[in-house]
């Protein structure tokens, strides 16, 4: 009977008896293989570290921004735009809550928002204090375009006027102790000094910060000033 085992042939044998091109698609075909063997393994890390990281932004994203509500609001000092100075103190000093409306040079949602946020500080300034932080940046950016056009950069600005960028350095410090990372944005400081309300983000979320402060506060007589208020914030008028 013929044997099943015994050697093979001698690799040079073997060699020698396949052709070129077969000699090429088998080298090819080990390197294919090679890489997949490297690959596919690196393909999973990278698989495993992806899911991970999006776990861990998912985890971050659900734990909320901004001090501890109750905690003691933190003091600052920025330019209220008038030649003279805001801090908390002297906005805790009229007796109300005070919101504290972040708002930044370059901020293009900002822009719109600020002549109804001027409106709404004195409608409900028996209420509740609104303080525009941060508005000096604003106006300094302002009156550059004035002088340079639209198109002016903010960086173009801050390289003309430098102390343009030291209030911005000064009003980025107040965001960072606050825990604020996006413009424009809000907070409630109670009378206390205390931190009120989580910071919001985003018109809609900040007119619906400041309407639940206003109509929470006590109703004078006659129509309740919430609703006079907020029309003449939303861009109506009303009758008596």
């Amino acid at each position: 009977m013929p044997s099943c085992g015994g050697p093979g042939p001698a690799i040079d044998t073997w060699v020698s008896a396949r052709t070129g091109a077969e000699l090429v698609a088998i080298g090819l075909g080990v390197a294919v293989l090679a890489l997949l063997a490297l690959g596919i393994p690196m393909w999973l890390e990278s698989r495993r570290l992806r899911r991970d990281l999006a776990a861990a932004r998912g985890r971050l994203g659900r734990i909320p921004q901004g001090l501890p509500v109750g905690s003691l609001a933190p003091e600052f000092s920025v330019p209220d735009g008038h030649g003279g100075t805001l801090t908390l103190s002297s906005l805790l000093a009229r007796g109300r809550p005070v919101a504290l409306v972040f708002t930044l040079a370059g901020c293009g949602p900002c822009e719109p928002m600020l002549p109804e946020l001027r409106r709404l500080q004195t409608i409900a300034a028996d209420r509740l204090t609104i303080a525009l932080v941060g508005i000096s940046t604003f106006e300094r950016y302002d009156r550059a375009r004035a002088r340079h056009g639209e198109g002016l950069s903010l960086a173009d600005a801050t390289r003309e006027d430098p102390a343009l960028q030291d209030e911005l350095d000064e009003l980025i410090e107040v965001l960072h102790v606050y825990d604020v990372h996006r413009s424009p944005a809000a907070v409630i400081v109670r009378p206390a000094g205390t931190i009120g309300s989580v910071p919001v983000d985003g018109r809609p979320a900040i007119e619906a910060v400041l309407r639940r402060e206003i109509d929470g506060a006590v109703a004078l007589p006659g129509a309740p000033l919430s609703a006079i208020g907020w029309m003449l914030f939303r861009g109506r008028s009303t009758r008596p």
